[in-house]
């Protein structure tokens, strides 16, 4: 996922929250992005869902990239690394609004409210990503300390 395949700014694309109860990995949440030309880039958040309120971050570890026709993926796991049980949490689609070196700034709805966020590559693990939540505050409120 080096180069963020095919991601511009104004493309839309399908977004995916999974519960994953791993054996390895223990209970953690994976967040998919994509479409059918670029497959479902993944990254698992082990902390949360994912940062509910403006100015949250989370750790978002970065993870192969799926195949898109497995992006509804419900039920067991029966072997390998993800061995374990998978449950879709929200499923909808992304827009994204920014783009660079390390960067991918998209919205979407999220627990029934419009959301921004901001995926952040690390600079010292590239694998470890920190999945930020972004969105503006409503008129007349206070931007989160």
């Amino acid at each position: 996922m080096a180069d963020l395949p095919n991601i511009r700014p104004g493309r839309t694309f399908d977004w995916v929250v999974q519960e994953h109860l791993a054996e390895r990995a223990g209970k953690h949440w994976d967040l998919r992005l994509g479409d059918a030309s670029t497959g479902m880039l993944s990254w698992a958040v082990p902390k949360s869902r994912l940062p509910e309120k403006a100015g949250q971050s989370l750790l978002a570890v970065e993870q192969p990239v799926h195949r898109y026709r497995d992006r509804h993926f419900q039920g067991q796991i029966k072997s390998g690394r993800g061995k374990g049980t998978v449950t879709q949490k929200h499923f909808g689609q992304i827009k994204v609004l920014s783009v660079d070196s390390g960067r991918i700034r998209f919205s979407t709805e999220y627990m029934g409210a419009p959301a921004e966020f901001l995926l952040v590559r690390g600079s010292k693990s590239p694998q470890s990503w920190s999945l930020v939540n972004v969105t503006p505050p409503k008129t007349g409120q206070a931007p989160p300390a």
